[in-house]
């Protein structure tokens, strides 16, 4: 609260003075901001879409724009990775905001001898629409402008900047699902960051803007409840939805996990796939019929649409234990799918 109160004061002196002022010595007679929380965080969810989200508030340390959530400062610095071999930058729906302080201007003259009084703080909303894949292997969420800014081929065509000075909070919250960005685009791992901004190369301005933390989550399966002592039990991971794939053409193997969670060996297994289009969904060879408890395999399935559309089956698996099944889907396409580079 005293970095936005202190914030509003420089603010103010700034509208009245007509000056840019030097905010660095300040931050050593009044302290640094409050430390920074501001979180954003990419989380795989069981489905296979991606949630991204922002929470938590930064302290600007000095004054300075910024485009994007910044990811990297310099070359030092640990940086979100992502996986991709191009530039590229995507859009997301809306839901997410970073909230900054406006910036305050006058044209009134001032009074000798009387400082200005802090104006009420007042607050902009700046809409995040777009994940930034950068050349340099860093990624960022950006697009702090109009929602409705031009996108050609799927990618956002310009990026606006945003303004922060001294002591303003800049505060992420919301939160967007989408299935059409692969997590695989990503590298999980927790990655702070400090943002350093640099001004004109003729003022040799420099210093750090603010912290962000960059959280990227791969899904987790919850372990299967326990069963029994002697009772046979098989427990069967459930695969993701297969990409979009050409007619007549193979997707990639997913390799899909069974498991003896009994205390007992379960004998006699047998894999089959049955359903709507169930010529569509092929399996490798499968040669394992028993598994000693706690022991796992898997059974390598793939996805061949014969035609275009939502396909979609099912995978039973059958043994001493009960018989489990999970569901297969996949989309058959006429062309192949158009996604960027690298993927």
């Amino acid at each position: 609260m005293k970095s936005i109160i202190f914030s509003r004061l420089l603010h103010s002196l700034r509208a009245v003075l007509g000056v840019a002022l030097i905010t660095a010595p300040t931050a050593m007679v009044f302290g640094l901001p409050d430390p920074s929380t501001l979180t954003i965080t990419v989380e795989e969810l069981a489905n296979g879409s991606v949630q991204f989200s922002a929470s938590g508030t930064a302290y600007a340390n000095g004054s300075g724009t910024f485009s994007t959530t910044p990811s990297i400062s310099n070359p030092s610095d640990p940086s979100p990775p992502h996986t991709l071999s191009s530039f590229t930058n995507l859009p997301l729906p809306s839901g997410i905001v970073l909230t900054i302080p406006e910036q305050i201007t006058s044209e009134e003259e001032p009074v000798a001898g009387n400082l200005p009084e802090a104006a009420e703080p007042r607050f902009v909303d700046l809409p995040v629409t777009s994940v930034f894949f950068g050349e340099s292997g860093d990624w960022a969420l950006g697009e702090f402008g109009d929602v409705g800014s031009e996108v050609e081929n799927g990618a956002v065509s310009e990026m606006s900047s945003s303004f922060v000075t001294f002591g303003d909070p800049i505060t992420g919250s919301g939160s967007v699902t989408v299935s059409n960005i692969p997590f695989s685009n990503f590298v999980p791992g927790v990655f702070p960051i400090i943002f350093e901004f640099r001004g004109e190369p003729e003022s040799r301005e420099r210093g750090f803007l603010f912290e962000i933390t960059y959280k990227v989550i791969a899904y987790n399966a919850p372990p299967a409840p326990p069963v029994p002592a002697g009772r046979p039990a098989l427990s069967v991971e459930t695969p993701r939805p297969f990409p979009k794939t050409r007619i007549e053409r193979s997707s990639r193997t997913q390799r899909v996990r069974i498991t003896n969670v009994g205390k007992v060996p379960v004998n006699k297994i047998s894999v089959a796939i049955t359903g709507d289009h169930a010529g569509d969904f092929k399996t490798r060879p499968f040669r394992v019929r028993t598994l000693n408890p706690g022991v796992h395999t898997f059974v390598a399935v793939y996805f061949r649409p014969a035609d275009r559309g939502d396909r979609k089956a099912t995978l039973s698996v059958s043994s001493s234990a009960p018989e489990k099944s999970v569901p297969l889907s996949g989309t058959g396409v006429l062309n192949s799918p158009r996604f960027p580079r690298g993927l």
